[in-house]
């Protein structure tokens, strides 16, 4: 007889990540419970086959034991939402956000180019996030074809029900958006972070969000094409004397759940200055 001994405070990092064809298909996280975690990964295991993109042939699992004092917490950020008429505008509204937290136009036509063209390589989307010099423009991902892949983070499961509440009294009560506001979340606590922008490589997808601290997390309502499968995440950072490294470990390995019930505003217009 095998006997399981399981601590009731017990938490696991559950990570899933699918390529189709060599190619990143999918990804997702989760900080689960010991009596969570068979659904918790059945339900990843389902979304990685049942992608609009296709069925992975490719499934990697990652499940690690997590002590709870080790977990940091942070607020989940505010939500608006930015109405365009089209890509051009909606692109042209990332750019004017992007610019009230002092990212360069150098840097936004870097950031930009490479989702749109691909930015492991032209044609090929990215794992993880570029991490792009808000002054400068250059790149500073350790590897450029994986990128940086945050990690380690979810809501508390205490509060999942109510942010869904809140989501769908303006029709954002979608996974990808909770997922969203998750991830950008945790991005924001890191100190060395300006603005984080990103529109999805799901072809169907074509919101993409703004995120800073001050701002909050904007979701910009087309940010690229129907049936476009090219996307990704960029992070702006100033490092200013941050050792670099520090930062890829926070976001990489640092376990942390976001608190709290987002303030959300009602949609509005864009309006080219």
């Amino acid at each position: 007889m095998i006997i399981f001994a399981v601590m009731i405070d017990s938490f696991y990092s559950l990570r899933m990540h699918s390529s189709l064809k060599g190619q990143h298909l999918s990804g997702a996280e989760g900080i689960v419970s010991f009596e969570s975690l068979e659904g918790e990964t059945l339900a990843m295991l389902h979304r990685a086959l049942t992608h609009e993109r296709g069925c992975a042939t490719r499934i990697a699992l990652h499940v690690e034991s997590l002590a709870p004092q080790d977990i940091l917490e942070g607020p989940i950020p505010e939500l608006s939402t930015i109405e365009v008429d089209d890509v051009a505008q909606g692109r042209r509204a990332a750019r004017a956000l992007l610019r009230q937290e002092g990212v360069s136009p150098r840097a936004i036509d870097r950031a930009m180019q490479d989702l749109a063209a691909g930015a492991a390589s032209p044609g090929v989307n990215m794992r993880g996030a570029m991490l792009i010099d808000a002054a400068t423009g250059q790149r500073l991902e350790p590897d450029p074809c994986r990128g940086i892949r945050v990690s380690r983070m979810d809501l508390r499961a205490s509060g999942k029900a109510l942010v869904f509440e809140a989501l769908k009294q303006f029709g954002a009560a979608r996974l990808r958006v909770k997922e969203a506001l998750v991830l950008a979340a945790k991005v924001q606590a890191a100190p060395a972070v300006v603005a984080e922008l990103c529109w999805s490589d799901d072809p169907s997808y074509v919101t993409g969000y703004f995120c800073s601290r001050t701002l909050g997390y904007v979701r910009i309502t087309r940010l690229k094409e129907p049936g476009e499968a090219l996307g990704g995440r960029v992070f702006f950072v100033n490092l200013q004397g941050r050792v670099k490294e520090e930062l890829i470990e926070f976001l990489q390995r640092q376990p942390f759940w976001v608190t709290g019930v987002p303030r959300i505003h009602p949609p509005r217009p864009w309006r080219d200055e």
